[in-house]
């Protein structure tokens, strides 16, 4: 990986009509762009150009085998790299996006570099919301492979002041568009057959998509390689802050935080709709997507804070958390 101090730092443009172009033209060429959505900040390159998809990986530090997103500018765009488009994925479409929800659905062979879906046979869609994203892909008609601008299995930026310098040194610009709207990365779904699977949880709940389609109740598990293979996001350890971070429940979480702060460490917790109590607590609301919107926002700033650890009180397990619950057990993992 690029040593951030061996080229100089892509520079940050506020969204503008000239940014976007400036942004488009370097795309075009083959560079690396760092582009807001409504989920996260993506690290962005055309989808069909084998050498920029390749300074994804190394950017990223990615493994070969975790396969990216192609982001699209609507559904008759997303049938071009799909060898089969199914009734669920037309559904979903009509229904989600542009949003965040990503189809997994059968490739066309020959429409993207083939390491965007790490070999295998499937391609994973979305049609982003984000007016800028949705300008670059339409206006500029580009397709573009865009993964969370982050270190591999880093806490994904939700904010430009969180992107990394060991990103914005293999970029060449990042669009500055303030805060993303979810601050968590797309459901991902596999729409290859009418009954679809939840291969990652996300912003859209498994109750949204049911009133739409019929959603399998096997979920994506960590051993399911198909799944690995299909989807991004997957790895046991992933969204994580350098920092060592637990997950409990309350009653452990309260005991932890006690008898840690009692030996003398920093502790930063992270408390659910409560009350702080310490100097060092945060409080993040009882509200799912509210608390989407500032989690990786927090974890960045706790992550900067010189704590010995950061403890989470588990948030609630009802279905709406899901994505939540998601992000944390992997942070943790």
């Amino acid at each position: 990986m690029v040593s951030p101090d061996s080229q100089l730092l892509a520079p940050v443009r506020p969204a503008s009509p000239e940014a976007v172009a400036e942004a488009a033209r370097l795309l075009t060429g083959g560079a690396l762009v760092v582009v807001p959505t409504e989920t996260v900040y993506g690290l962005a390159a055309r989808a069909d150009d084998a050498g920029a998809v390749a300074a994804i990986f190394r950017a990223k530090g990615r493994p070969a085998t975790n396969p990216l997103i192609v982001h699209v500018a609507d559904v008759e765009h997303a049938q071009e790299f799909a060898a089969e488009w199914t009734p669920s994925a037309q559904a979903l479409a009509a229904q989600f996006w542009p949003g965040p929800l990503t189809l997994v659905v059968q490739r066309r062979a020959g429409t993207v570099a083939d390491a965007v879906t790490a070999g295998g046979s499937t391609v994973a869609l979305r049609c982003p919301a984000h007016p800028v994203m949705l300008e670059l892909l339409r206006t500029w008609q580009l397709a573009l492979a865009a993964p969370s601008a982050n270190p591999a299995n880093y806490l994904s930026p939700t904010r430009v002041e969180h992107i990394q310098p060991s990103i914005r040194a293999h970029a060449k610009l990042v669009v500055d568009a303030g805060p993303c709207l979810y601050g968590i990365e797309s459901t991902v779904v596999d729409c290859t057959s009418d009954s679809v699977r939840v291969l990652r949880a996300g912003s859209l709940t498994r109750a949204e998509l049911s009133r739409v389609v019929t959603v399998c109740d096997t979920n994506a598990s960590n051993g399911d390689q198909q799944a690995v293979a299909r989807a991004p996001g997957m790895q046991d350890k992933h969204y994580s802050p350098r920092c060592a971070l637990g997950v409990l429940e309350s009653a452990a979480f309260e005991n932890r935080v006690s008898a840690r702060r009692s030996d003398g460490a920093r502790i930063a917790a992270v408390r659910c709709g409560t009350q702080a109590r310490h100097i060092d607590d945060r409080v993040l609301v009882r509200d799912a997507a509210e608390y989407a919107r500032e989690l990786f926002s927090l974890l960045h700033d706790l992550d900067g804070g010189g704590f010995d650890e950061i403890l989470v009180e588990a948030p609630p397990s009802e279905p709406d958390w899901a994505g939540v619950g998601d992000r944390l057990r992997r942070a943790g993992g």
